[in-house]
């Protein structure tokens, strides 16, 4: 994929398709993210700063992951940060149940993006 295209405009492109095919929403707490412009989730950019989307590799490069469709998903910043200050990052799958169960006991986020009505209905619940 990454042919004669420099790999930030792959990222760039795959990134994107990834926000679309996910319908704007992060793949690990499901939370409404912004591509191009903060201003579209209604936050102050400071607050909205942590939802940019970015593209994330289910498989790191130095794993021997690649820049393909299959391999990168959108997740906000904060997921994708928070994912990799864990040494070792855990994998996807089991990142997404912490990120979820964290989510369902409000702690990933902070209140006013909860309360701002980012996460679709589905997602809200109480704690288990």
């Amino acid at each position: 994929m990454s042919g004669n295209m420099p790999n930030n405009h792959v990222r760039k492109t795959l990134r994107a398709q990834a926000f679309s095919r996910q319908d704007g929403r992060c793949h690990y707490c499901k939370v409404r993210m912004w591509l191009h412009c903060p201003e579209e989730l209604g936050l102050p950019l400071n607050r909205a700063a942590k939802l940019r989307c970015t593209a994330e590799h289910l498989q790191a490069l130095c794993d021997g992951g690649q820049d393909h469709p299959d391999n990168i998903v959108a997740a906000c910043l904060r997921c994708n940060e928070m994912r990799h200050r864990m040494h070792p990052a855990p994998d996807p799958v089991r990142y997404g149940k912490h990120v979820q169960r964290l989510q369902r006991a409000k702690q990933w986020h902070r209140q006013y993006i909860l309360a701002a009505g980012l996460l679709p209905a589905s997602e809200v619940s109480h704690p288990r």
